[in-house]
């Protein structure tokens, strides 16, 4: 089963690692796809519905330099604003999820 993660790290301590960020999260081999609304947020389309298997690979990223939190998407129990195309994306995703 798939599940999608939010991400979300300290920008202000990780200047300029955006790329880097998406190199590494495009090498998660369990990582099917990926969004980044803006700085700071991203989600992760993940084969894996586990935190503990995903949590720890992106810590590994950071490596305690850069505050992150990594929490599983519930669908109907967020209430958020996002870019039209971050929506397109994860409806997209959730209409594969559930078919």
């Amino acid at each position: 089963m798939s599940k999608v993660f939010l991400l979300s790290y300290d920008i202000e301590k990780s200047s300029d690692i955006q790329n880097q960020l998406v190199a590494f999260v495009d090498n998660m081999r369990f990582v099917k796809g990926w969004s980044l609304p803006f700085k700071g947020t991203m989600f992760i389309h993940s084969d894996q519905d586990n935190l503990a298997d995903i949590g720890p690979a992106v810590g590994r990223f950071f490596d305690g330099k850069v505050p992150f939190h990594i929490t599983p998407i519930h669908w109907n129990e967020n209430f958020t604003s996002m870019p039209k195309p971050t929506w397109d994306w994860l409806e997209e995703i959730k209409s594969k999820m559930v078919s």
